[in-house]
């Protein structure tokens, strides 16, 4: 059983934010990184955001600096979000977290065009 650590309303919200970036290359390590750190918890992946900054430090190696930190990793996600690519755009949707920095943070290590965040909360 998964225990939900958010607090406040932010569980209420459905957000989605979509990332452009520069080159397919670019978008597609964008949609794993991020894949990987919105499930992380939800899944049990990584034991903390230590251990996910040391699973992608080799094809990310500003993540130890500019990534993730220990607030952002716990996103207090109730269920899982939605992760995909289309050429050089990464969506993550599903989001019924406020807690999105870490998603941002990703996205930003690979250079994005642009970043829009859509949705509602509360």
């Amino acid at each position: 059983m998964k225990i939900w650590k958010s607090f406040g309303s932010g569980h209420s919200a459905h957000l989605t934010v979509i990332g452009t970036f520069k080159t397919i290359d670019d978008a597609q390590v964008a949609e794993e990184v991020v894949e990987d750190f919105v499930h992380a918890q939800w899944e049990g992946r990584y034991p903390d955001v230590n251990a996910f900054l040391q699973a992608w430090e080799n094809r990310l190696p500003a993540v130890t600096i500019l990534g993730p930190t220990a607030s952002n990793f716990d996103m207090g996600i109730d269920n899982p979000c939605d992760v995909e690519r289309d050429e050089q755009t990464v969506t993550v949707s599903g989001i019924r977290s406020t807690e999105i920095g870490g998603i941002i943070r990703l996205m930003l290590l690979k250079y994005p065009t642009e970043i829009k965040i859509t949705g509602i909360t509360g």
